[in-house]
């Protein structure tokens, strides 16, 4: 071959090679962005268990000198103590609403008795104006993913649940997906020093749109986040009401079309909201309903409307709990237990009776041993 004609191919090659630098160096970006190739931590690849199927359920501050711990966490294998702030400069605020010593000794005790599991969330509906702020740096999101970590070890909590309510954008749901992984470092640094057996879990929820559930498909979500929390609730277009069955349906078929089913929890509302003439604004708690309409409670059984509430009766709970079953999905998500009704007609017992048809299996102490999600 002529120098003439060297040249030329090799100029000809050159677009191609520097197309080839350019995309590797893409990759490289997203490795590191994305976790797959990052620097290495014990839990950098959240386990996803074929074992069982999770009840995890919120309870909110005001609830917590009221409830019925034992009756609670007998029904339950997480309870999701609702919840702190972040602030702009990445620590956490509203420490008031963690329940103080006495009232943190009762939940302990009757979440051990039951091996069931005990974290907080971070966040929530009206709570989450700081996320943006508190994650937008790589040093105010680690200082937030410590201050979470340090705090669930000061309280023997097994982990947190990440609830930005919710992410505008690509770049804010990164920042979440961020967090998640700091948050996996932090606990894996105090768990080498404190708890070695011991895994935290790291929660996060999200509103079922199509579009949440194409950007929790990112490998940081994959590797990170132990359980995705679908609020298949407070659907103000459907005017069936707003968490219908066949609502729970699609957003389960899409989010399993998207997701590892095994990561996604479906979102169960222990609450109505107003039908036809009664404003969909209006809220009220199930056991409220029931308790005013239905004196026997016959009628929650199987009804989803009463005194124009919609809302889901104990055939409804068992068809989603069957639902999220059938699909493969990690569990059920509760918001929020307070607001359930006792005896027989209990929304959180229909649950239990769905998923535990011969009873809860027992469970050791939930703090003896390791056990992945």
């Amino acid at each position: 071959m002529t120098a003439p004609r060297r040249r030329a191919r090799r100029a000809a090659r050159a677009p191609r090679l520097a197309l080839f630098i350019l995309l590797a160096s893409l990759r490289i970006g997203w490795s590191r962005d994305g976790g797959e190739a990052s620097r290495g931590t014990t839990s950098d690849v959240a386990d996803v268990s074929d074992g069982d199927f999770k009840v995890v359920g919120y309870l909110p501050e005001y609830r917590f000198g009221v409830v019925d711990w034992n009756a609670t966490c007998a029904g339950v294998t997480h309870v999701l103590l609702f919840s702190l702030e972040p602030t702009s400069d990445g620590a956490l605020g509203a420490l008031d609403r963690f329940p103080d010593a006495e009232t943190m000794r009762r939940a302990r005790d009757a979440c051990e008795g039951h091996g069931t599991k005990l974290m907080v969330s971070v966040g929530g509906a009206g709570r989450s104006k700081h996320f943006a702020a508190a994650t937008r740096s790589d040093a105010t999101r680690r200082k937030l993913a410590r201050a979470i970590a340090a705090f669930c070890d000061a309280h023997r909590l097994h982990g947190v649940d990440i609830n930005w309510e919710y992410p505008r954008d690509e770049a804010q749901w990164l920042s979440v997906f961020k967090l998640a992984r700091a948050t996996r470092r932090a606990f894996d640094e105090i768990k080498q020093i404190s708890a070695p057996e011991e895994k935290k879990n790291v929660f996060l929820a999200f509103h079922p749109d199509g579009l949440s559930e194409r950007f929790l498909a990112h490998p940081l979500a994959r590797a990170h986040v132990d359980l995705m929390h679908c609020m298949a609730y407070d659907n103000a277009r459907d005017a069936e009401g707003h968490s219908t069955l066949a609502y729970a349906e699609a957003v389960v078929a899409r989010a399993v079309a998207t997701l590892h089913p095994r990561r996604v929890s479906l979102g169960v509302p222990f609450y109505g909201r107003g039908v036809g003439d009664r404003s969909v604004a209006d809220a009220k708690a199930y056991g409220d309903i029931v308790g005013d309409v239905a004196a026997d409670a016959s009628d929650a059984f199987a009804a989803d409307v009463l005194d124009s509430y919609a809302f889901n009766s104990r055939a409804t709970v068992r068809a989603k709990t069957a639902l999220a079953m059938a699909s493969g999905l990690g569990g059920v998500t509760v918001w929020e237990l307070g607001q359930d009704a006792g005896g027989a007609a209990s929304l959180l017992g229909a649950v239990g009776s769905e998923a535990w048809p011969r009873g809860r299996p027992r469970r050791a102490p939930a703090p003896a041993a390791r056990e992945e999600l």
